[in-house]
Parts: C-alpha cells; structure tokens; sequence
C-alpha cells in the first residue's frame, strides 16, 4: 500500500519495482532461450536435457542446433534458410550478404535494362554507373544472367537451357510465354513470380525473339504484366548487309538512332523512326516537288539538275517507306532506294522542306517571270536582268545543302524591284531624230487577296498607272479586281 507513503517516497518505489519487473524479465527470457536450446543450460533454471528442439517433416533433412548465444529470430531464420535449401535444392541465393532485405520490384527492373541494353552491345558488355553494380551483382550473378564485376556481361546460360528443352519438345518455331515460365520454373522451381518473368525477358532478349500477342507484334510488357498467351517469335531480319546498309541511311539521312547489333530490336527501333520521319516529310517534299516543277522555267530547273533529282528520289523513296508496316521489307527498301548523292543533301532537304515551300509561295513571281523576257530584250536593264537571272538559277540548280534557296529568290525578287523602280523613274531622253526613247517595261503590281492598292496622281501621270493596272491584269487573268477612282479636286 502506498496511501500513507509521501510523493518522494512513492517515486523511490516505483523505481524499485521498474528494476525488479526489468530483471524478472530478462531472468523468464534467458530461461526460455536455454529450454528452446538457444542458450547453454543452468541446472539452476532448466533440468539438465539432451533434445532436438527443432524437427524436419522430411527425415532426411536434420535442421542444425543453433549456437549458443544466437538470438531467436536469427536462429529461427537459419532453420528456415535450411528448410527452403533442402526444398530447393537448385534455388540461387539473392541474399549472399545476408542482409535481410527482400528483393524489390524496383531492383528487378534495373537488372532488366541492363540485359536490354547489353542485348543491343556488339560483345553484349556494358559499361556500369558505379551505383548500379550492387544491385546487379546481387541478383544477376546467382541467377546467371550475366557476370557483373566492373562490367556487366551478357551470358547465354538461359538460351541454351531454353531451346535445348524446345527441341527435347520438338518445338522449332514461335514458344509462348506460358510454354518458357513453365520451363524456368522446371529449371529453378520456387522462384518468385517477378523473377520468372525477369528469366521471361531474359530469354527473349537472348534469342532474339520479338513479341506478338493475338497475331500482331507488341512491345515487351512490363514486369507483373506478362500475358501468358504472347507468344515470343524469332523474326526474319534481312541479310546482314541489307542490315548495315539501311541502319546507316537511317541514321544519316533520317536522323535515326544508330544501330549496329544485328537483332530484331534494332530493326524495330529503326522502322519505327524511319517510318515516322517519312509520314512527316512526305508531304512537304511532295508540295516543294510542285512548286519547283510549276516554276521550272524561271528557275532554270530540268531533272538533271542537283536540286530537282534529289527532291524527286526522296519523293520516291518516302512514297515507298510509308506503304511498309513491317521492320523487314522497310530495311530491304531502304537500302535498295536509288539514292546516289551523299547522305547530307537528302538529310538537308527533308529538313528544310518546309520552310523552302514557305519561301517559295511568299515569292512575287510575276515579277521573277518577267525577267526573262527583259534578259532577251535591247533595253538598259537587260544586261542587269540577266544577270540577277543567271544567279538565280545558279542557286537553284544546287541542293538545299549547298545553296538555300530561300534567300536567293528573296535577293531576286528585291534586285529585280529595284531595277524596275529606277527604270519607272528614269527621265525620258530625245532621240537624236527627236522622237522619245523607247519606255522602259512597267512593273507589274502583284496585291494579294483583298489588299487595296491606292495610286494618287496627276492627269499627266495617269498614262503609267493605266500601263501598270494593264501589265498586273496581264499577269494573272484568270483573278478579278475591283476597279475605282475618283477626282480629287
């Protein structure tokens, strides 16, 4: 009782009691720890016993006393420990540092990327970040997956297990998913689940095979996503060199990723990028193929010339890649396309395809067309007009990569105004017979759609503006124009 105990004397007591429950504790748990054999015994506790506190269902299997001094849950681990290695005799240790802690899904999808990248490797090693090793070496080395010291090397255990029970089956051809995750689990049963997928992926990468599920290819799935009815296909790649060939040209003509190992991955990734950029392109190529057609004559363009055969075989060759769907006859068309200038033309003028088109439609045409006329003619500016043609067309019968044709025809189109502007204001000059020299050409004005143009002038000057409004109507006869004017005082 402590009703009659004051506040100090109360706390006094109940420390002693604290220290007494304490001790009493500890006593019951080395007492039980020396009954279940995982302490020595004290005659003074425990009567004096020879017992195996620890029996196998399986009598061939005797579990190992536990040391003394071990503590329970460690003991009670290591008999599991040799529970499962008798149940499994086969299984892989993912756990050889003995840290306890269980493999995650996280640790598993990062052993994945590094076989698909090693995959994709010529030698299949591939250099590691300093971060990764641990994780790889942990479960990639007890699995042989691969052999990971300071690089991760590709090994080709599980390919040759695979197929050698293929053909014991007298399978030569597609295997399903279901058909592979029953052989791993023949191979190494108790695995878990995430594992024999990761052996899944394994194999698939190992051998080359690609997805398909209900007849149409599809990528890998993610780890905890694998449909049992995919089915993994060894594909029909094209020749080696065909190979070679078209993975080049995809990288230097249409900026794909460069891809040197000969797998079916490879071709996958090259179709898909390929194909992509031709989908793109192919219309502005198509629509920049017309416009230097519909303005050949003034651009001085034929099918010889660089600028005009290089634009007409991409027009080909993409009308040709964008009817393939598979990896296979697009690589085989690739590397067949007649394509006999070098690869930084083609790349340059799919990429600036657009904005050639561009150029060429804000163009002022009329004014360009009229220049061969005034070339051939006997006036002041036909030496100049010959002149701003003749670099012209220069330009225009290189490719895009040597010459850009935007601004030329920019540069065109201002030098010819120019001259038309100075010619318009030139005095008029008697002859020696008296009679006025011969005027220069008027200058077509060119508005656009709905754009006004407005002219105020003298009746002694209207003459020009009548030629001008004439020479515009003569340029495009097909347009209507709404005519006004009006005296001004």
């Amino acid at each position: 009782r402590t009703a009659n105990l004051t506040s100090d004397e109360r706390v006094h007591a109940r420390s002693q009691l604290e220290s007494r429950r304490s001790g009493l504790t500890s006593r019951i748990k080395g007492v039980l720890k020396q009954a279940y054999g995982v302490a020595p015994v004290a005659a003074t506790d425990v009567e004096a016993h020879d017992v195996d506190h620890l029996h196998a269902v399986d009598q061939q299997l005797t579990l190992a006393k536990p040391s003394a001094g071990m503590p329970l849950q460690e003991a009670f681990t290591r008999a599991c420990h040799q529970l499962l290695a008798h149940a499994f005799p086969s299984h892989p240790d993912l756990d050889a540092d003995g840290t306890g802690r269980p493999v995650r899904l996280n640790d598993v999808n990062r052993v994945l990327s590094a076989v698909e990248r090693a995959a994709q490797l010529p030698d299949r090693r591939l250099e590691l970040e300093i971060g990764e090793k641990a994780v790889l070496r942990r479960i990639a080395n007890p699995l042989e997956i691969a052999t990971v010291g300071e690089v991760f090397v590709l090994r080709q255990d599980w390919q040759l297990r695979l197929d050698r029970i293929a053909a014991a089956s007298n399978i030569t051809g597609d295997v399903t998913v279901r058909q592979v995750r029953g052989w791993i689990n023949e191979e190494l049963a108790g695995l878990p689940a995430v594992i024999v997928e990761l052996l899944v992926h394994v194999y698939a990468n190992l051998a080359d095979r690609s997805w398909m599920l209900f007849g149409k290819p599809v990528e890998p799935p993610a780890l905890g996503k694998l449909n049992l009815d995919a089915v993994l296909r060894k594909p029909e790649l094209p020749r080696r060199e065909v190979f070679d060939l078209a993975a080049q040209r995809a990288t230097e003509i249409f900026s794909a990723e460069r891809r040197v190992a000969y797998t079916s991955r490879s071709a996958r990734v090259l179709f898909g990028q390929v194909r992509d950029v031709a989908q793109q392109s192919l219309s502005s190529i198509d629509t920049l193929r017309s416009e230097l057609q519909e303005h050949a004559v003034t651009l001085g363009l034929d099918d010889t010339s660089d600028r005009m055969s290089i634009v007409k075989q991409l027009w080909t060759v993409l009308n040709d890649l964008v009817s393939k769907t598979d990896a296979t006859p697009l690589l085989q068309e690739l590397a067949d396309a007649a394509l006999p200038a070098e690869a930084p033309k083609y790349k340059e003028t799919l990429a600036t395809a657009k904005r050639v088109v561009e150029a060429m439609r804000r163009t002022q045409w009329s004014i360009l067309d009229s220049l061969a006329g005034l070339a051939n003619g006997d006036s002041d500016q036909a030496a100049a007009a010959a002149s701003i043609l003749h670099e012209l067309q220069a330009v225009a019968r290189h490719d895009e990569f040597e010459q850009p044709l935007g601004p030329a025809l920019d540069e065109a189109v201002a030098q010819t105004s120019a001259l038309f502007t100075a010619a318009v204001n030139r005095p008029v000059v008697p002859t020696a017979g008296g009679a006025a020299a011969t005027p220069p050409p008027v200058v077509p004005t060119t508005p656009r759609p709905d754009e006004t143009v407005t002219k105020r002038v003298t009746g002694h000057d209207a003459a020009k503006v009548v030629d001008e409004l004439n020479a515009t109507l003569r340029a495009d006869p097909d347009a209507r124009f709404e005519i006004t004017w009006r005296k001004m005082d």
